[in-house]
Parts: structure tokens; C-alpha cells; sequence
């Protein structure tokens, strides 16, 4: 999943999100799993820490679990943030083993 994830700034977000397996890249059987979603600064992407996030979010439902599919909703809040060129994970987490971690780009738009 290295998809590019284009927001305006300060308004509302959803998209579908497809969680692959990071060896085999093929769709990561989400099924009773939490994706765990963070935005932030070139640079901290690979930290272990995510307290450096700029935008989080906490996916415990899914609609297409066993394809990895989950929908990722922001609100205007959420994405009220210094518009610039951010990075995005997607982490999965099982007794605190990190087992999957998907990353992209997240573009964060002025709103004219």
C-alpha cells in the first residue's frame, strides 16, 4: 500500500485503505485487528515511538477485513494541520509485536 493520500486542509477525509503484507504483497488478513493510523513529519516515520504524530487514528473495523480493506475517516479537525508534504503509516499491532507496517506519502492542501 504506497498509495498517495491527497487531504485539504481542515475538512473532512475518508478513504479505503488496503493493508498488504509488507513481504508477500498481497492483501494482510486484518480480521480482529487494530490498524493504527499516524501521519507525520519526514524523518519520524520509522520511529517506534508514534507519540510524534501529527494525525492519529485507531481502525477497529473493517469492511473488507479478510481483503485488508478498512476505511480511514478524518474529521475537519482532525486535518486542521500545517498544509506540507507529511509521511503515513500503518501499523498493526498483536500483544506489542508490531507485525505489518505499510507506509506512504500524505499531502496536506491549503484550502484557497
Amino acid at each position: 500500500m504506497a498509495t498517495e493520500l491527497k487531504i485539504k486542509r481542515g475538512t473532512i477525509f475518508s478513504a479505503t485503505l488496503t493493508i498488504t503484507n509488507t513481504v508477500t504483497g498481497l492483501p494482510y488478513d486484518i480480521t480482529g485487528k487494530t490498524v493504527f493510523f499516524t501521519v507525520k513529519k519526514a524523518g519520524e516515520h520509522n520511529a517506534t515511538d508514534d507519540s510524534t504524530y501529527i494525525i492519529k487514528k485507531d481502525i477497529a473495523v473493517h469492511f473488507a477485513p479478510t481483503l485488508g480493506q478498512t476505511t480511514l475517516t478524518l474529521t475537519a479537525t482532525d486535518t486542521l494541520v500545517n498544509a506540507g508534504t507529511y509521511v503515513y503509516d500503518c501499523k498493526i499491532y498483536v500483544a506489542g509485536t508490531n507485525l505489518n507496517t505499510n507506509t506512504g506519502v500524505c499531502i496536506i492542501e491549503d484550502t484557497v
